[in-house]
Parts: C-alpha cells; sequence; structure tokens
C-alpha cells in the first residue's frame, strides 16, 4: 500500500512521519504562504486530516509553524483561514491516515455545497452579534433556527444517500452526485435562517 502527502508517495506511514518532521523542523518558526515552496505539501497534508473540511472552514490563507504551547518546541502547526481565523492541526494525526465515515463524508460535502450561501450572508450583513450585541471581535455565520442538524435529517429522511465522494482542489469533500448536491442546495437555500455571532457566543452555543 502506498502513501500520499499531496503529489509525494511514501512506502510506509513512518516515511510519511518523517518526512513530515524534517520538513517542519527544517523552517522552524514561519509562515508558509502560497508561493512558499512548501505550501503544496501542507495542504496535501492537511487533505488526510480525518477532520480536514472542518479545519479548512471557508478557505486556506496561509499555514504557519509556531511554538508549541506545551514543549515550547518549534513544530506546532497552525491553519489560518481566509477569513483571518485560525485553527491548530496535529501533523502526527495527519500522518496515520485515518479513514473518514460515510457520515463524515455526507457531512463535510453538505457544507462544502453551501459554503457561497454561508459566504455571501456573511459579506453582505453587518458584523454584530445577534445573541450578545458586540460590534467588536471575529464573526461567525450560524443557523439559527432550524439547525444545521435538523435540515440535513429532514433533506435525507427518505433519500438514497450517496456512498461516493470526491475533492475539489481546496481538498474539500463534494458530491459525485451531482442532482443530490443540487437539490440540497436549493432545498438549504430555501429553508435555512442564518445569523450572525461572535466568536464566543458561537463557542457557547455549539
Amino acid at each position: 500500500m502506498k502513501y500520499n502527502i499531496g503529489d509525494e508517495e511514501f512506502n510506509t506511514k513512518k516515511a510519511c512521519l518523517d518526512r513530515t518532521r524534517s520538513i517542519i523542523y527544517e523552517l522552524g518558526i514561519c509562515k508558509i504562504k502560497k508561493k512558499h515552496k512548501y505550501f503544496n505539501f501542507f495542504c496535501g497534508l492537511l487533505a488526510n486530516h480525518s477532520a480536514c473540511d472542518e479545519k479548512i472552514g471557508c478557505g486556506i490563507r496561509y499555514f504557519m509553524i509556531t511554538p508549541n504551547p506545551l514543549t515550547r518546541d518549534p513544530n506546532h502547526l497552525i491553519l489560518v483561514r481566509k477569513d483571518r481565523s485560525s485553527v491548530a492541526f496535529g501533523w502526527r494525526h495527519c500522518n496515520e491516515f485515518k479513514p473518514r465515515s460515510n457520515k463524515q463524508n455526507l457531512i463535510n460535502a453538505m457544507r462544502n455545497t453551501i459554503s457561497d450561501q454561508v459566504y455571501k450572508f456573511k459579506k453582505h450583513n453587518k458584523h454584530l452579534c445577534a445573541l450578545c450585541g458586540t460590534e467588536d471581535g471575529k464573526f461567525h455565520v450560524d443557523h439559527s433556527y432550524p439547525p444545521f442538524r435538523d435540515l440535513v435529517s429532514e433533506f435525507i429522511d427518505g433519500r438514497k444517500i450517496p456512498d461516493k465522494f470526491g475533492s475539489d482542489s481546496k481538498c474539500m469533500t463534494t458530491f459525485i452526485d451531482h442532482k443530490f448536491r443540487d437539490k440540497w442546495y436549493d432545498f438549504h437555500n430555501k429553508k435555512c435562517n442564518l445569523q450572525i455571532l461572535c466568536e464566543s457566543c458561537n463557542m457557547k452555543k455549539h
């Protein structure tokens, strides 16, 4: 069995881990932007994370290597998204190649399908938290009512669930079944009620 990190192919998981570790320690504390020679490597690495889509969110802006919060070693990977929010992801986990369940792929593809609706809502609405009223800090788009999980449950009820998925140029999970994708897109657009939440309220709610 072969293992891949982007375009690089390896015979074992250990070889993948060793390659990743060597690059991280070679670079040290830094930013890895799109023109960096290792940007695509880190995109490929993140694509192997079992929660890749959730980590990527609205898209990749750049990566950072920062001091580890526990050991202070320069080996802590951070993804900075296009909206400037950030999230850590474990590079060791990315080299374990843990399979994603069909349910994970389904939810990821459903979120990715409606990402432009979420982006447009955030772009065209004032950054004012619907719960606490703050106008400061980072903001997120949230499903007020019905919650996202209820929209998903209503839509898939009685439908044949896809069992094959693809990925786009951003490493996000996509539907191969375009009819299912398009019906979900229209369903969500008609039924969703979105709101702007500050980072604190969004974390408390979820």
